[in-house]
């Protein structure tokens, strides 16, 4: 990468600040062209990291603004940076942008500054995606792991896994060579050791994705239930403001409403779904088909009934749930406080019990309050620990009946299975795909 690429760093708009950054082998060249601090020095003569007060010079117009520059191999990219901090006007930043490409830059593509990272070694794939989390975190939860992800947390669990296969690797390759003397056996023990030791790590780092997953995603809470027993009351409660249209009318919803809350630190993303009834019309009835689509695609069912006396539409409803996780809820407990044959009655009107129903939701999707540590939140990730544990399974299961050359080849491919959370053994078309969805100036 022998070109020098500029972007703005900073959200396009108008605000206090703005960043326009440049990386690559000419941008201290290119600054000098129109930064001069007070004293006189260059950018090319800064000292690496500090800031200076100057004017940029742009010809048109000027500005009073800050620069930094970071020296390669020692900045984010790994090449020489430099950045602008400039007022934060649209056109201004526009302006500046446009002097910094006729001086010789181009435009970075979106997520170039964090690829060409990667490419020069400072930071792994893992951690390239802790950081587009980072960045798009909406809850406390999201930005604790995102954080634990970018932080590299993950990338040394792997790569000491990795570490791990590398020395069965060359034990193997010793007992293969020194198969005559009798030593094989003996080598063959130590690697099945080992290896169940390796496999029980990867257990746990997988257990957890379901977890992680609802983490970063937000867990699918669909409401489901007849017509007109409170599922729209019970989705304004959960909530915390009026969201669903609440009638006493049957078949009042006719469409999926969604909305979210947050608790613990988790969000919850909520589905108010048609009622489900057979006697459904035309248009109803497509709603009620595409309630029981939210239903299937839900992390958890919470099934809404105002009686203990269920129906055979409630049980239809609840045959629908019963391969989920799901809670039976009793609605409308201010008039019938009793919650026999259910999990929680709640009351809509007063509250009652709704800040219950919540920890409950938590408890049975979750599971506990995270408050941070290693924890699968990306289904890649998981994916390529999911293949690593299978191979590692095979040569477990297989034991004393594998050739040792067969063993090898497993515990090379589980190598390279993690490798790809790295970036180690990535194809090009799942590292541009990755960089791709960080923004322009990123």
């Amino acid at each position: 990468m022998n070109d020098t690429i500029c972007a703005i760093a900073t959200p396009i708009g108008i605000g206090g600040v703005g960043i326009v950054r440049m990386s690559g082998p000419k941008s201290c060249e290119i600054s000098d062209k129109f930064f001069t601090a007070r004293g006189g020095k260059k950018p090319s003569g800064f000292t690496p990291y500090r800031m200076y007060y100057g004017t940029l010079d742009l010809g048109s117009f000027s500005d009073s603004c800050l620069c930094v520059r970071f020296s390669a191999p020692n900045s984010f990219t790994g090449e020489d940076v430099v950045e602008f901090h400039c007022h934060g006007g649209a056109a201004l930043l526009q302006g500046v942008l446009r002097a910094l490409i006729d001086g010789g830059a181009r435009l970075a593509q979106c997520g170039e500054f964090s690829k060409r990272a990667f490419v020069n070694g400072k930071l792994t794939l893992a951690q390239a995606e802790g950081m587009i989390d980072l960045i798009n975190s909406r809850t406390e939860a999201q930005l604790s792991a995102a954080s634990s992800l970018m932080m590299g947390e993950l990338s040394r669990k792997i790569e000491k896994l990795q570490g791990e296969f590398r020395q069965l690797l060359s034990h193997i390759e010793v007992s293969i060579d020194y198969a005559d003397e009798g030593i094989e056996e003996k080598g063959r023990e130590e690697i099945l050791t080992s290896l169940k030791g390796i496999y029980a790590e990867l257990s746990k780092l997988a257990a957890g994705y379901g977890r992680g997953s609802a983490i970063r995603e937000g867990v699918k809470v669909a409401l489901c239930g007849k017509p007109n027993v409170g599922k729209s009351s019970l989705f304004n409660a959960l909530l915390g403001y009026e969201r669903a249209i609440v009638t006493h009318i049957a078949g009042t919803t006719r469409d999926a409403l969604e909305g979210e809350y947050v608790y613990e630190g988790a969000l919850f993303r909520v589905y108010d779904t048609a009622g489900i009834r057979e006697s459904a019309g035309l248009i109803e009835s497509k709603g009620v088909e595409l309630s029981k689509k939210y239903i299937q695609e839900s992390d958890i069912a919470v099934f809404i009934a105002e009686s203990g006396q269920l129906s055979d539409e409630d049980e239809d409803i609840l045959r629908l749930i019963e391969s989920k996780r799901h809670i039976k809820v009793k609605s409308k407990a201010d008039l019938d406080p009793s919650s026999s044959g259910f999990d929680i009655a709640v009351s809509s009107l007063t509250g009652e019990n709704v800040d219950r129903l919540k920890r409950l939701i938590y408890g049975r999707t979750i599971g506990k309050v995270y408050t941070g540590g290693l924890i699968l939140t990306n289904y890649r990730h998981y994916d390529a620990v999911k293949r690593a544990m299978a191979l590692t399974e095979e040569v477990l299961s297989g034991g004393s009946e594998l050739f040792l050359d067969m063993i090898a080849q497993s515990l090379r491919q589980a190598f390279e299975a993690l490798g790809e959370v790295t970036g180690e053994s990535s194809i090009e078309s799942v590292i541009d795909d990755i960089f791709s969805r960080f923004c322009l100036g990123k």
